[in-house]
């Protein structure tokens, strides 16, 4: 049984998610953590459970869940795991945060997925599913045997992700809603980059961007 902690990290109280197998291999989702303290959070957890991190997943390239990566991948020997798609978005998007006024994150190396893609973990096997529309190459990351999924900002507890920037596409993210997400087994649970878990069930019957009088998505239960 794979086992879950999550921890909320920097301004944009973003979720970054810890899982391992009975094995103790690891791997941890959207590391945000920009701080020290927040990086020594993560590193103090692992280290305190014993578990044994073999890769750093990110759902899009973001600022708000990539100031980890470059740290994390290199302080604990581990790849960095991304759809090469996100590659504009670490580079100009996150520039554009920080003549904001936002720290930087460091650049770092990756190896690239795609949708489909099955990937070793402890025993098992994570899926990548491509979900595109808050940004070019997002994906959501599917454990199948555990019921679980990890959809970074593409789908929220009552929300979805936003499309109100240069690498958005609303019509991207509709379908990716309604023909990959949607579609799963409403048993599911969702872990989304901010905010509360839910699964694939409730939103389907709540979420007022899935299944509104309007018909927004055309999704019918």
């Amino acid at each position: 049984m794979v086992q879950i902690q999550k921890f909320i990290f920097n301004l944009f109280q973003e979720n970054c998610y810890v899982i391992w197998g009975a094995n103790g291999n690891a791997a941890i989702i959207d590391p945000g953590c920009e701080s020290r303290d927040e990086r020594n959070s993560i590193l103090n957890f692992i280290s305190g459970r014993g578990l044994k991190p073999r890769m750093v997943l990110l759902t899009h390239g973001h600022l708000d869940h990539i100031y980890g990566a470059a740290f994390l991948s290199r302080e604990l020997g581990i790849p960095v795991m991304m759809h090469k798609a996100e590659e504009a978005s670490v580079k100009e998007f996150n520039l554009m945060l920080v003549d904001a006024g936002l720290p930087n994150a460091e650049a770092f190396e990756y190896q690239t997925v795609e949708d489909g893609d099955l990937l070793n973990f402890d025993g098992g096997a994570i899926r990548v599913l491509a979900t595109p529309g808050h940004s070019m190459g997002g994906v959501c990351y599917w454990l199948e045997n555990e019921n679980m999924i990890f959809t970074g900002d593409t789908l929220f507890n009552g929300s979805i992700g936003r499309t109100d920037n240069k690498w958005a596409s609303l019509e991207q993210l509709k379908a990716s809603l309604k023909n990959t997400l949607m579609a799963l087994d409403g048993e599911i649970d969702v872990y989304p980059g901010h905010g509360p878990a839910t699964s694939i069930g409730r939103e389907r019957l709540m979420n007022p961007f899935i299944n509104d009088e309007f018909g927004e998505l055309g999704y019918q239960d």
